[in-house]
């Protein structure tokens, strides 16, 4: 198990999405896929774990426990938790401390 502290959990947040971009897309299921990429996409500039933790205490930020099933088809699958955090499109504006959509 791995374990961080609380520093090592500041430091990653205002670091990792400090500038993100989102992209909407619709993906057909062929092999191989394809995707088609939609407008507008939205950028995030700023973020800081003060954003991060209000979102999170207000509830837009939700805890999306998971499972990642390895070497299924082996004798010895095995599992290890892959937990997120999620937060609606409508709400990543409260993340970042400018927000806009961008169309092309």
């Amino acid at each position: 198990m791995i374990t961080w502290g609380f520093e090592e959990v500041l430091t990653k947040c205002n670091k990792k999405d400090t500038q993100a971009d989102y992209v909407p897309y619709i993906s057909n299921k062929v092999t191989p896929p394809c995707y088609q990429y939609l407008s507008p996409a939205l950028l995030g500039e700023g973020t800081n774990f003060n954003l991060y933790s209000s979102a999170l205490s207000r509830g837009l930020v939700v805890f999306d426990p998971g499972t990642k099933l390895m070497n299924a088809s082996t004798e010895k699958p095995s599992c290890k938790p892959r937990s997120q955090f999620r937060i609606s499109i409508p709400n990543l504006k409260h993340l970042y401390h400018q927000f806009e959509d961008v169309s092309y």
